[in-house]
């Protein structure tokens, strides 16, 4: 006794044939359907039409204007989310230094030596710690103290001047 194969099971078996290949046994019995059934044969090539149609379609070329905007808000909103650090593309420039702050910090050095070393020596020749090493070992690690937090507070200039968020 032979299977008569349905008009929806020959619609949906022509869909499953244009993305894998059907069992022989199968496809033989769609065959022998769509050479009895005019419906189903008309539906098979209408959907082939339409199925190379849409394969002979390109998608469109978007514009380099577009795909550099695109590119610029995902980085700006990766950047917002903390997700990725700024690279040089979107960096905004350095800033650079003012001549007095680097003479502020060449001053404090030279200072701080000047002062230490006669300091250090006598404590070591006579090791007892006087007032005036005492007050000379505060200016010691209060300077480095300020030289440690200066990036932090360079950044925090960079991010006012900038509009930057940094993560700290």
């Amino acid at each position: 006794m032979r299977f008569s194969m349905k008009c929806k099971q020959a619609e949906k078996l022509i869909i499953e044939g244009s993305r894998t290949v059907l069992d022989p046994a199968i496809k033989a019995e769609l065959d022998t359907h769509l050479l009895d059934c005019p419906r189903c044969s008309n539906f098979k090539d209408n959907f082939q039409m339409i199925y190379q149609g849409i394969n002979e379609v390109k998608a469109p070329e978007p514009s380099t204007e577009l795909l550099e905007k695109t590119i610029a808000l995902c980085h700006n909103e990766l950047i917002e989310q903390g997700e990725i650090y700024v690279f040089e593309k979107y960096h905004p420039p350095k800033i650079r230094l003012p001549k007095f702050v680097w003479v502020a910090f060449g001053a404090l050095l030279i200072l701080t030596i000047a002062w230490a070393v006669p300091v250090l020596r006598e404590v070591a020749k006579s090791q007892v710690i006087t007032r005036q090493a005492v007050m000379v070992l505060t200016m010691i690690v209060q300077n480095l103290i300020m030289l440690l937090f200066s990036p932090v507070l360079l950044r925090r200039l960079k991010s006012k001047f900038y509009g930057i968020n940094f993560q700290f």
